[in-house]
């Protein structure tokens, strides 16, 4: 028996569930919607756009995770289409010369971004090499600038360090918290080489430390988002001998 099914009255969520009435998020609902078992992972749906739709539903907003919704139908039979290769294409496309150029734009590289504007479409593998070259070169330009930012950063986190001298796990959160909520997840990431110099004896475990940040930081911002930056900002995490948990 058919079943007619209405994204009409769909609200979609963040992250996975264990069943549709728990909540769903744009593949499971995509799932719901195609007569699938409940998954994330529906096989009427391109791997790639599978891929795809599930960082962009858990990296956007409530309200903006809404506009997705429409897109619920579209998705049903992409799998085994053929139009895969010309969709990442495309995404790599839109990420070289449109989303890198606004970074590059709010960083004051207007050169690079014009750079990067101004590259042919990228549609195939020639297109793509000039693509990658191009962001080749615009990494190794931007790498001291960078490099000068993170030691800002870890500078930051000293002097505050120094000033608050923390002792109790709510104390390092707070010297975190006044440091890093402007810029959490760059923060994050400087702190953790700078707290890598302390004395291990004073102070509590990272699992520690990490679990009062999060809870601090979600005083100030809802659960994704606090998630999304943590998890960012411990999968940037260059420290070595540093064991942080997973979000």
């Amino acid at each position: 028996m058919n079943i007619t099914r209405s994204i009409d009255d769909i609200t979609l969520e963040y992250g996975g569930h264990n069943s549709p009435a728990d909540g769903m998020c744009l593949l499971e609902a995509t799932a719901w919607f195609a007569g699938e078992s409940h998954t994330d992972h529906p096989v009427c749906v391109s791997p790639f756009l599978g891929a795809f739709g599930r960082r962009l539903n858990d990296g956007l907003g409530e309200a903006d995770r809404q506009k997705l919704v429409p897109f619920i139908p579209r998705l049903v039979g992409t799998a085994g289409d053929g139009l895969d290769e010309k969709r990442r294409y495309l995404a790599v496309d839109w990420a070289v010369r449109t989303a890198v150029p606004r970074y590059l734009d709010v960083a004051g590289l207007a050169d690079q971004a014009r750079t990067l504007r101004g590259l042919p479409p990228v549609v195939d593998e020639p297109t793509r090499i000039a693509a990658s070259r191009a962001l080749d070169g615009i990494r190794d330009l931007t790498w001291s600038a960078r490099m000068k930012r993170r030691e800002t950063l870890i500078e930051l986190f000293k002097a505050e360090y120094a000033k608050a001298k923390p002792i109790t796990i709510e104390d390092y959160t707070a010297v975190a918290v006044a440091v890093a909520v402007a810029v959490a997840v760059a923060v994050a990431a400087a702190a953790a080489d700078a707290a890598a110099d302390a004395d291990a004896k004073k102070r509590p475990s990272w699992d520690e430390i990490y679990q009062a940040t999060r809870r601090a930081l979600r005083a100030k911002w809802n659960d994704e988002t606090t998630d999304t930056a943590l998890a960012v900002a411990i999968r940037t995490n260059t420290a070595e001998g540093i064991d942080l948990p997973a979000v």
